[in-house]
């Protein structure tokens, strides 16, 4: 069990600097400072209030969350395919409800939801989960494509090794101050032009594959991607030529192998995100779902017939109106898990709030790799100096 003490140690005989002194009493300072409370880190948090004051933090934040569902249900169902489908299910319930009737033909029909449920609800949802798995296989794909392209950056720039002519440990410093700028432009260029190809607008689309005119918009896509890769692989030979180079200079082969390996997975990771770009869940089950959206108002029809004849003839007004909005709700609910489900079908483009932030992340990695060159030179003396103990 660990004491409390005013100092971490009881005397200074074992410490080698002023530096390493100085770092100490730092650390000895902070585990003296009081623990933050909670609140100052996460704002909605209610420990420190008073009971009254916590439940009108309750009551706002609950609005809040509303609120924020709520537009969020909005954007995914705002489109001008939504009044299409809208209106597409309220003109198939006043079909059944006033065309047939003023003709005398009256059809009226109790359906079971269950065969709504099983055959478009359950079809649909499975798409989304598909979907939200792919988004979380892209998820660990870039983030293990980002910590190689860091590594075998970090590898290059701060491994160190015996020089080639005086076997003695400082080889990394007698490097061309060249040749570190020159690692860190290679993995730069390499995360933008990753960047560039995952980023590029969706067109994989029906109308893509089926209708020439859009299928220009896919060629154009797959160009891009090629070119892209076509540049990740001027890179990739940039890069194994560094290494090489770091060979000569007295690398060892072991070290200099586990650098390649970095350069493998680096080009498996790229590799597979590629495939998550160009390939998505089955275009014939994201077809049928649109077109049963569709089609399926006119089949459904008489059981919303069925929910007007009901209340009798007393209230035929208000029976009339609640089927129809009951069809309007139906669909225009079915309408939005198909929207959901699309727009994680591509990952990559920001067009709803669980797509990767693509801008963000990378722009993340590139101030790492900007912050490792910059203090570089601390680093390799941190190492040599622990060489020099050992």
């Amino acid at each position: 069990m660990i004491q409390e003490a005013d100092t971490i140690f009881e005397t200074e005989d074992d410490i080698v600097n002023e530096k390493q002194l100085g770092e100490i009493k730092q650390y000895e300072a902070m585990l003296r400072q009081p623990v933050p409370k909670m609140s100052n880190y996460y704002p909605d948090s209610q420990g420190d209030m008073n009971p009254f004051l916590s439940a009108i933090c309750s009551v706002r934040l609950f609005f809040a969350d509303i609120l924020a569902a709520a537009y969020i249900f909005w954007i995914h169902t705002y489109s001008l395919e939504s009044l299409a489908v809208c209106l597409n299910a309220a003109g198939a319930s006043c079909f059944f409800l006033f065309y047939l009737p003023a003709y005398g033909h009256y059809l009226a029909s109790k359906l079971d939801f269950t065969f709504l449920s099983f055959a478009v609800v359950f079809p649909l949802t499975f798409l989304v989960q598909q979907s939200f798995r792919r988004r979380e296989q892209v998820l660990v794909l870039l983030a293990d494509f980002k910590a190689l392209l860091l590594n075998l950056f970090l590898a290059k720039i701060l491994w160190d090794f015996p020089n080639k002519r005086t076997k003695e440990w400082g080889g990394l410093v007698d490097l061309p101050d060249t040749f570190f700028q020159e690692s860190r432009d290679v993995a730069a260029e390499m995360l933008q032009e990753v960047f560039n190809f995952l980023s590029l607008a969706t067109a994989l689309k029906g109308r893509h594959l089926v209708m020439k005119t859009h299928n220009r918009k896919l060629l154009h896509t797959k160009s891009e991607i090629s070119a892209s890769l076509d540049n990740i692989g001027a890179l990739f030979r940039k890069s194994f030529g560094q290494v090489e180079f770091m060979k000569s200079q007295g690398l060892s082969a072991n070290e200099a192998s586990r650098m390649n390996q970095y350069h493998w997975f680096l080009q498996a990771r790229i590799e597979r995100l590629r495939q998550f770009k160009m390939y998505r869940t089955p275009q014939a089950n994201r077809s049928f779902g649109r077109v049963y959206m569709y089609l399926l108002p006119w089949f459904s029809g008489p059981y919303f017939a069925w929910v007007a004849s009901l209340g009798g003839s007393s209230s035929t007004q208000a029976n009339h109106a609640f089927a129809i909005a009951l069809s309007v709700f139906t669909f225009l609910l079915l309408f939005g898990l198909i929207n959901a489900g699309r727009y994680l079908e591509d990952p990559f483009v920001k067009i709803g709030y669980d797509n990767v932030d693509l801008v963000s992340d990378f722009n993340a990695t590139l101030k790492q790799l900007n912050s490792h060159i910059k203090n570089r030179e601390e680093g390799v003396m941190i190492h040599s100096n622990k060489t020099d103990e050992i």
